[in-house]
């Protein structure tokens, strides 16, 4: 979806070659069978360190701290001003779940994410970990899901489910 959105703002052609997985993506792409891949950082920046990959930017808002030399797409271009992937977890309860269960939980989470060892290892992953209200990361998750539902109904792409 990120390659998708990315056509549909700038307008190029490109084939889209379908893989089951990251894993297999970057083999291709170490291996020279495709042209061009949008992977997460983690697995490819070694590669691009290790001068197998050539990395040309992040799609993320901001730069990598794990990659500072990486512009991010955007900085490249006028139409892609509002580009931004990225790769997220989060924490899920039903809707149902009382508000002290919810809030309680949060804490803990933000007590975990503000200790220096977990820091330090979501930081080796080339990532980082971001804090919020239950509210905002609904937000965000609700942000998210029109964004790429947009990209998907654009695409004219259905889920094949087995």
């Amino acid at each position: 979806l990120t390659g998708a959105w990315f056509l549909q703002l700038t307008g190029l052609k490109m084939t889209h070659v379908p893989f089951r997985g990251a894993g297999p993506a970057l083999q291709a792409g170490l291996a020279g069978d495709i042209q061009i891949l949008f992977d997460n950082l983690y697995p490819s920046l070694p590669q691009v360190l290790d001068g197998k990959l050539n990395g040309l930017c992040v799609t993320t808002a901001d730069r990598s701290d794990s990659a500072p030399n990486l512009p991010v797409m955007r900085e490249g271009a006028p139409e892609l001003a509002k580009f931004d992937v990225a790769s997220w977890f989060g924490v899920f309860l039903p809707k149902t779940a009382p508000a002290p269960v919810v809030d309680e939980l949060n804490r803990q989470i933000k007590a975990m994410l503000a200790r220096d060892d977990v820091r330090k290892n979501i930081a080796g992953m080339g990532a980082r970990a971001d804090y919020g209200t239950p509210q905002q990361f609904s937000d965000f998750v609700d942000a998210e899901t029109r964004k790429f539902a947009a990209i998907i109904e654009k695409e004219g792409l259905q889920m094949e489910v087995k």
